[in-house]
């Protein structure tokens, strides 16, 4: 029967991938804002998804995965298959 992991041994498990994971993002925001007309996109609706999503990531508590996955999701269309 499998066992059930402490949120230790989550923490120090899964530690070096989660630092990882935001090396990465940083990483990809800094060339953006490096790059050429970085300062035109900064309303631009993307970036918007992104720091919205930053700022879930941000929140206390259980649920932060579906909360960033509804956040990147389009709305239900009733008939969307239809079209």
């Amino acid at each position: 029967m499998p066992t059930t992991r402490s949120a230790q041994e989550i923490l120090e498990q899964d530690f070096l991938n989660m630092r990882c994971l935001i090396l990465d993002l940083a990483a990809a925001l800094d060339r953006i804002d490096r790059a050429e007309g970085s300062e035109t996109i900064e309303n631009h609706e993307q970036m918007a998804l992104l720091q919205g999503g930053i700022d879930l990531l941000k929140q206390q508590g259980a649920g932060r995965a579906a909360q960033v996955q509804l956040h990147f999701s389009d709305q239900y269309e009733d008939g969307w298959n239809g079209k």
